[in-house]
């Protein structure tokens, strides 16, 4: 086991944490401080319209909202958006026309969130596989991600509106050609899982849809790692539109899970991780911890045989911390803390934590 308390280790690790890249399986999404609107022309008026529409769909993807209460407070801001912006140009868009492309301030529209009250999901986010199996005049066809019709288009488009990063199944890969569609037409098997989990999707979606009478419907399963799936469908007349429903639906349950509110100055937390093994693991927790949408600051403070503690702040309260961490697959809860002392030099006993964790 390694356990680094010699300061020089200790110096060595702190550097190599700031250094190495995140390896975790979670997408950082800046991108979703931008946003572009058709206009027609380039006039003052026309551009503050535009601006506010842009701060809109920024906001519905920052919180998690499909749709944005309608509060005065809220309403005026809106009417400053231009205040809000950092850069902004235009730009031809594809097929003709032209659009206003804006960049947000991340600090202001954070400030914003808080004092209108808002949920806060952040810019990072879990990553989706989608399995959608089409049935139609006796077929069966799997949308994947070199396909060129409307079903993955849709797709696509409506999870870049509501900010989820999404990845589709690659049919040139040997081991997606391996599973049959009417396998995924029905359930998420464990080559579905393991292709999943190599693209570095947190969650899986699976649905298969079809028309039922004169309607559509389409039977949904998310699965995530670590919980049980869930199951739904849902019905609409035309596939179009049930499959923009079903990526707003997903949007909608994620933000109700991940997002949350923004309260004033928070006061630090000690957390501690036990059942740090290996070297990578050290490097592997801080950078989980420093990723949460939830963290403020993160420091490394102290290190005691198989033991990590961390001095962080929330954007929010600790019951924020606590639920992004139990949504993950990386650390379970210590029911044994303080851990046991080692007995050599090595090991010195740890403060008392807020936060008691173990490596799962």
């Amino acid at each position: 086991m390694f356990r680094p308390t010699d300061h020089r280790y200790y110096v060595l690790l702190l550097t190599l944490l700031v250094l190495m890249p995140c390896q975790l399986q979670a997408v950082n999404m800046p991108e979703l401080y931008q946003s572009a609107i058709y206009v027609a022309t380039q006039s003052e008026q026309e551009r503050q319209a535009a601006l506010k529409q842009a701060l809109q769909q920024v906001l519905q993807r920052m919180t998690g909202l499909r749709t944005l209460p309608n509060s005065d407070l809220l309403n005026s801001e809106l009417l400053r958006a231009s205040t809000y912006v950092q850069q902004y140009s235009y730009r031809s868009r594809l097929g003709g026309g032209t659009e206003l492309w804006v960049e947000f301030d991340p600090i202001t529209i954070e400030r914003l969130i808080r004092t209108t009250g808002l949920p806060y999901w952040g810019v990072t986010r879990p990553l989706i596989m989608i399995w959608l199996v089409v049935g139609e005049s006796g077929q069966l066809t799997l949308v994947d991600r070199f396909d060129t019709g409307l079903a993955k288009e849709l797709l696509t488009d409506t999870a870049t509106e509501r900010g989820l990063p999404v990845v589709l199944p690659n049919l040139t890969d040997s081991n997606t050609r391996a599973i049959s569609v009417a396998t995924i037409q029905r359930t998420i098997d464990s080559r579905m899982e393991q292709i999943a989990a190599n693209e570095g999707a947190q969650l899986i979606l699976q649905g298969y849809l079809r028309p039922v009478g004169e309607q559509w419907q389409i039977n949904l399963q998310l699965q995530q790692e670590g919980h049980n799936s869930e199951r739904w469908q849902s019905r609409a007349s035309s596939p179009s539109a049930l499959i923009g429903h079903t990526i707003h639906q997903l949007a909608d349950r994620l933000g109700r899970q991940l997002a949350f509110r923004l309260g004033g100055e928070s006061e630090s937390l000690r957390l501690q991780v036990s059942g740090v093994a290996q070297f990578e693991h050290y490097v592997r927790i801080f950078n989980y911890l420093q990723q949460l949408n939830a963290v403020k600051q993160l420091s490394l403070e102290q290190i005691s045989g198989d033991t990590l503690q961390f001095m962080l702040t929330p954007k929010g309260d600790r019951r924020n911390i606590e639920q992004l961490i139990d949504l993950g697959e990386l650390l379970t809860v210590d029911s044994n803390y303080p851990p046991p002392l080692y007995g050599d030099e090595r090991s010195v006993e740890l403060p008392s934590a807020d936060l008691n964790y173990r490596l799962r």
